[in-house]
């Protein structure tokens, strides 16, 4: 599952649509590093900014950039676990976890079911960790406890307990990736638990502010808009990825926010292309595209239009 595509397959693309995907697919560090930084300094940042700002109000706005940043980071996670961020398989895993434990989520638990994603997009064995579909939205109730991910910890200890009995997922097909997701687990659970025990504790209300708040409050939340249009309303019997997913056009600060995820046909395609390079393949495969929102804002208010003419 290393790599989503063999030889003949690409070679077949390249000569249907004239992309040289060998130029585009390079690991570039410059990017990389540059996005790595961008993003540790804006959590230092913006917690050392909650931390000592007296004012509330200007405390909830950077919280909420904050919680932006942590959903920004698991993108930049998605990104190691292609290995499309570093050429190192050790630096993808070590800084693609970094960037999940602020939203709880393990580099290992997401690489082996978002790849088996990738391989059965369009068939019944399909399953991806982060799952919206259209049941998301059948009434307003549903929307705001899927967007805000109300078992979002439940469902996290659910899995880490059934993990420590020795029950995984059928995509855990060998031993090391049953391994190496149980020790990540382990991982995130302590330091949850510790985190949560000094706010409980009345020893610092540090780690409410700064992780928490963020997360819980904000970060599900944008992660839920950045996730939710990947194949909603989409047709979900086909592995024709022009006709299962969904791309979005939008502004060069959105796409980075994002991490080229508004790109995601484009991605399905070419799993390998670096993210930088999305848009390129875009231009050349845009016509081909059945799903494609001009913005985000057309995207959302489309899809709840289509969901209150279901519930009348």
């Amino acid at each position: 599952m290393e790599k989503m595509c063999g030889a003949a397959e690409i070679s077949q693309k390249v000569e249907n649509f004239g992309i040289e995907l060998k130029s585009i697919s390079k690991v570039d560090h410059v990017y990389s590093f540059a996005k790595l930084l961008n993003y540790f300094a804006l959590v230092v940042f913006l917690s050392v900014g909650i931390i000592f700002l007296q004012d509330w109000k200007l405390s909830i706005i950077l919280q909420l950039l904050l919680g932006l940043t942590f959903a920004h980071g698991l993108e930049l996670q998605h990104e190691c676990l292609h290995h499309n961020f570093f050429k190192s398989k050790i630096l993808n895993r070590f800084f693609g976890f970094l960037f999940g434990v602020p939203m709880l989520v393990s580099y290992t638990h997401y690489r082996v079911q978002h790849l088996h994603h990738h391989k059965y997009l369009g068939t019944e064995k399909n399953a991806e960790i982060f799952d919206y579909d259209e049941s998301s939205l059948e009434s307003f109730n549903k929307l705001v406890v899927r967007a805000w991910n109300f078992a979002r910890v439940p469902t996290f200890f659910s899995t880490l307990f059934n993990f420590m009995k020795g029950k995984y997922p059928e995509v855990f097909s060998t031993d090391k990736a049953k391994k190496d997701v149980l020790i990540e687990y382990l991982v995130l659970v302590t330091i949850f638990i510790t985190l949560l025990s000094i706010s409980v504790f009345d020893l610092s209300l540090i780690p409410l502010k700064i992780w928490f708040i963020p997360w819980l409050v904000f970060g599900e939340l944008f992660h839920f808009l950045i996730e939710l249009p990947e194949h909603l309303y989409c047709k979900k019997t086909t592995t024709d990825v022009f006709l299962n997913t969904r791309s979005i056009e939008t502004n060069p600060i959105i796409s980075y926010i994002t991490n080229g995820n508004n790109y995601h046909v484009e991605h399905h395609l070419y799993p390998s292309v670096a993210v930088h390079n999305l848009e390129k393949v875009h231009h050349t495969i845009r016509p081909k595209i059945e799903y494609l929102s001009l913005s985000y804002f057309d995207f959302f208010r489309e899809t709840f239009q289509k969901a209150r003419s279901n519930r009348s």
